[in-house]
C-alpha cells in the first residue's frame, strides 16, 4: 500500500466512523422522535415498544462492532502493509550502513600509542600483550579482543589464548586450537587475515553493565615474525573493518613481536653470560 492509498484509506475510515456515530445517535433518539415529533406513539404505551427497540439497538451495536473489527483487521493486515514496512526497513538499513561507513572511516589505530606501550618500563610478556591488545582494541573501537599465541603441546603446535580485552575467562576456560581447527586455527595455518560480516548467533558476545549483544564484524589476523606464525589476534566490533584496519593491526603486532623477541634474545644472552661466568669460576676453583 503506497502513501496516497494509505491517506485515502484513513480518510474513508474517518468518514465511516462519523456516519456510524450519526446513525447510532439517530437510533438512540428514535424513541423521543416517534413520540414527540412524529406523535405516532402514545406515551402510555411506550413500554410495549421496548422489545422492538432492544432488537434494533442490538442489531446496530453488532453492526458497529463488526465494522470496527473489519477496520482493525485491515489496518493490521501484514499482507497489505508488507511493501510499506520493507521500504521503511530498507531506508533504515541504508541509514545504518552509511552511519557504519562513517564510523569505520573515523576509527584509526595510532601506532605511536603501541610504540609507547612497548617501550615503557619493563613488563612481563603477558602484561605487554594485554596492554598492547587493549591499545589496539581501543583504537579500533572494538568491543572484545583476544590474542592466541602459538605454542608447542607435546608433538603438535597449538594456538592458546594468551591475552584478552573486555573478556573475563578463567585459565581453564581459555580455548586452544590446533592449526587448521576453527576460524582461529584456519587463519594461523593459511597466514591470511579473515574479516567476517555474517557472525553466527551466539559465536561471541560483547557484554557491558547494561546488557550484552552480538557484534556484527570480526577480524581474525595472523601475527607473524618474519615468515613464521607467532600467534593469531581476534577482534570484534559493531562497525566494518577495512583493509587499512587489517594493515594497521599487522603493523601494530610487528612492533609488539619485535619488542618481545628482542627481550627474549636479551634474556638468553644474560643467561648464557651467567652460565659462562659460573663455568669459569668453577674451573678456577678446581685449579686452586
Amino acid at each position: 500500500m503506497n502513501l496516497d492509498q494509505r491517506k485515502l484509506s484513513i480518510l474513508l475510515v474517518l468518514v465511516y466512523i462519523v456516519f456510524i456515530a450519526l446513525t447510532a445517535f439517530i437510533l438512540f433518539t428514535l424513541q423521543d422522535d416517534l413520540i414527540y415529533e412524529a406523535q405516532v406513539l402514545v406515551v402510555s404505551e411506550i413500554d410495549n415498544a421496548h422489545p422492538v427497540f432492544i432488537k434494533l439497538y442490538l442489531a446496530v451495536g453488532a453492526t458497529f462492532l463488526v465494522g470496527l473489527g473489519v477496520l482493525y483487521y485491515l489496518f493490521n493486515n501484514k499482507g497489505m502493509e508488507i511493501i510499506y514496512v520493507e521500504k521503511k526497513e530498507e531506508d533504515t538499513s541504508d541509514d545504518l550502513s552509511n552511519s557504519q561507513e562513517e564510523d569505520s572511516q573515523n576509527k584509526k589505530l595510532d601506532l605511536s600509542s603501541i610504540q609507547d606501550t612497548v617501550t615503557a618500563k619493563a613488563k612481563s610478556e603477558e602484561k605487554l600483550l594485554n596492554e598492547s591488545l587493549m591499545e589496539i582494541c581501543k583504537g579500533l573501537e572494538a568491543g572484545v579482543g583476544a590474542f592466541y599465541m602459538l605454542k608447542k603441546d607435546k608433538s603438535k603446535s597449538v594456538l592458546q589464548m594468551n591475552a584478552t580485552y573486555a573478556m573475563s575467562l578463567a585459565e581453564s576456560q581459555r580455548p586452544t586450537y590446533e592449526l587448521g581447527e576453527g576460524l582461529v586455527g584456519q587463519v594461523g595455518q593459511e597466514k591470511q587475515a579473515l574479516i567476517i560480516d555474517d557472525i553466527p548467533e551466539g559465536y561471541i558476545k560483547i557484554v557491558s553493565g547494561l546488557g550484552s549483544s552480538s557484534p556484527r564484524y570480526i577480524l581474525i589476523s595472523p601475527v607473524l615474525y618474519g615468515d613464521k606464525v607467532w600467534g593469531v589476534v581476534e577482534i570484534a566490533t559493531f562497525t566494518k573493518f577495512t583493509q587499512e584496519h587489517v594493515s594497521a593491526v599487522e603493523k601494530a603486532f610487528q612492533v609488539v613481536t619485535k619488542k618481545l623477541f628482542e627481550k627474549t634474545k636479551t634474556v638468553k644472552k644474560t643467561e648464557s653470560s651467567s652460565e659462562s661466568k659460573t663455568t669459569t669460576s668453577k674451573k678456577r676453583t678446581k685449579k686452586a
